[in-house]
């Protein structure tokens, strides 16, 4: 057990690997609404240093329209914030405030200006999301609806037509600013908010819509970007055709996160990289893993349209009791005591580390804190298993990692850090205390001379007491990734044959390597 280790630490440098990610898509969503409280503008895109690694923004979100007519269209949720709102140099992304008459003001005036400043990102319009996905059913339901709604985001987003709001918008005063469009349809056929409608033929009418969306943007521009969000949890999945759907579309955004939740009724995960091996109605199946491997193998998609997702968020549940460990325990389904909430990644870093113990499930290789005094199970994903996320992305080559949302990060963008170079920051702490030959470094996890199956994914599980350092992780000496915080453990990703050596590394006082015993394994082929 280990408390919130954050202040702990006095240095932090990241050091990538060879094996970073960085030719990889790095996707991450910006919700426009988060700078309505001034917390986050595109400007913070910038300070933090995440635009230098990002390469793909996801602008959330506009939604269809159905007027009463029966007109389908494109909306914008805040034409104020989207390209109305005039921006003070100190909310600037360049630091020069907005002149009164220009046409475009508001996030799209700085999104081209992140564009001048960064060429390499291209920027996505993010159409639907869960509250504004009530209408994509009527949207895609007859030729002529998704004809009507295909033109209308073509028109707004890749000609940059904006609606006229007295002198702001028009014709072409946005375009060049969106290099392609992201459907996020939570969800057809079932599923979503309450207000969200269905069809029983969601499914095959939604595949339409892409086909016909392929069809326009490619008589543009072939290079102009299609994209599509879908569910994490496989039960959903199957409401998308998704073996076929793939040839519309430059890739699938996979959201493994948004597992668990109040209906779950225990505190389990809800964007852990592993499924629990043992069954059990109380744990956790779903996982980023899985969900991966369905769409590999059972949907057969390809790869490089694969890119999974990152929460940059918690998610906190009351418990009923704190029995174990916090982990499976019944948890109080009851919205009047805000049995549910979202925890940004930066809140929860800078939470006391006197009330919440963090912890580390090596079943799911997934973070949680548990509070002793208030009862709250928080599940969330932090450097390390994000890390971990962009590694195994590389190590099964799919297009990239993508994350919800820009706002979570921290001042300092360590969670984009971490992602772009697929390491964790070294740490040094003043409390470090010496590794020797009487506290030894053992890896006690797989077993001497085990075998696994090819392309399994191996979790590397070591033992040292009470130490705030680096342990290091080595198959047949080749670093595989760096740990800084306990417990120490490590994923070996999608194996090759062979026989092969796991051993751990970590500097003792006198910076020299003390090292575990090596361990032996086989992988046998398929």
């Amino acid at each position: 057990m280990f408390k919130v280790i954050v202040k702990l630490f006095a240095v932090l440098l990241f050091i990538p690997l060879l094996l970073s990610s960085r030719s990889k898509e790095i996707v991450g969503y910006f919700p426009q609404w988060k700078a309505d409280d001034g917390k986050y503008y595109v400007k913070n895109i910038e300070t933090s240093g995440a635009a230098d690694k990002l390469t793909i923004l996801n602008y959330a979100f506009a939604y269809p329209w159905v007027d009463s007519a029966g007109n389908v269209s494109v909306r914008l949720m805040d034409s104020y914030s989207d390209y109305c709102q005039p921006y003070t140099a100190n909310m600037s992304i360049d630091g020069e405030a907005d002149d009164s008459l220009q046409h475009l003001k508001g996030h799209f005036n700085q999104l081209r200006k992140l564009k001048e400043m960064h060429p390499h990102i291209k920027i996505l319009i993010s159409i639907g999301g869960w509250v504004n996905s009530e209408y994509f059913s009527d949207a895609v339901l007859t030729e002529k609806s998704r004809e009507s709604f295909v033109n209308s985001c073509i028109e707004v987003f890749i000609k940059g037509n904006l609606p006229a709001d007295g002198i702001h918008g028009g014709e072409g005063s946005a375009a060049d600013i969106f290099d392609g469009i992201d459907l996020n349809w939570e969800f057809p056929v079932s599923g979503g908010a309450e207000t969200t409608k269905h069809n029983q033929n969601d499914k095959i009418n939604f595949s339409k819509l892409l086909a016909l969306f392929r069809e326009k943007l490619d008589e543009i521009d072939s290079d102009l970007l299609l994209t599509a969000a879908i569910p994490g949890a496989y039960s959903l999945i199957e409401n998308f055709d998704i073996q076929n759907d793939q040839k519309y579309l430059n890739w699938y955004n996979v959201m493994t996160y948004d597992f668990s939740g109040r209906w779950s009724g225990h505190s389990i995960h809800h964007t852990n990289l592993l499924s629990q091996s043992f069954s059990d109605s109380r744990t956790q199946q779903n996982s980023f893993d899985k969900t991966v491997k369905i769409l590999l193998n059972r949907y057969k998609v390809q790869p490089n349209k694969i890119i999974p997702g990152i929460a940059f968020y918690g998610k906190s549940y009351k418990l009923k009791s704190l029995s174990s460990n916090g982990l499976n325990e019944p948890c109080i389904n009851d919205s009047s005591i805000a049995a549910e909430e979202f925890i940004q990644y930066r809140e929860i870093i800078s939470m006391s580390e006197s009330k919440y113990d963090y912890r580390w499930d090596t079943e799911s290789m997934a973070p949680y804190l548990v509070g002793e005094t208030d009862s709250l199970f928080i599940t969330f994903d932090d450097l390390q298993s994000a890390v971990l996320k962009s590694q195994y992305a590389h190590a099964y080559n799919l297009g990239g990692v993508m994350f919800w949302d820009l706002s979570g990060d921290d001042i300092t963008g360590s969670f984009v850090n971490a992602i772009s170079s697929g390491e964790m920051p070294v740490i040094k702490s003043k409390n470090e205390i010496n590794v020797n030959e009487n506290n030894p470094l053992k890896i006690v996890r797989p077993d001497n001379f085990s075998s696994f199956l090819e392309g399994s994914d191996i979790v590397i599980e070591t033992e040292i007491k009470n130490q705030f350092c680096t342990v290091e992780f080595y198959v047949d000496d080749e670093l595989i990734g760096r740990d800084t915080m306990p417990p120490y453990n490590w994923v070996w990703f999608n194996t090759e044959e062979g026989i092969h050596t796991l051993e751990a590394r970590v500097k003792s006082s006198n910076s020299e390597f003390i090292r575990s015993l090596p361990i032996t394994i086989s992988i046998i082929k398929k």
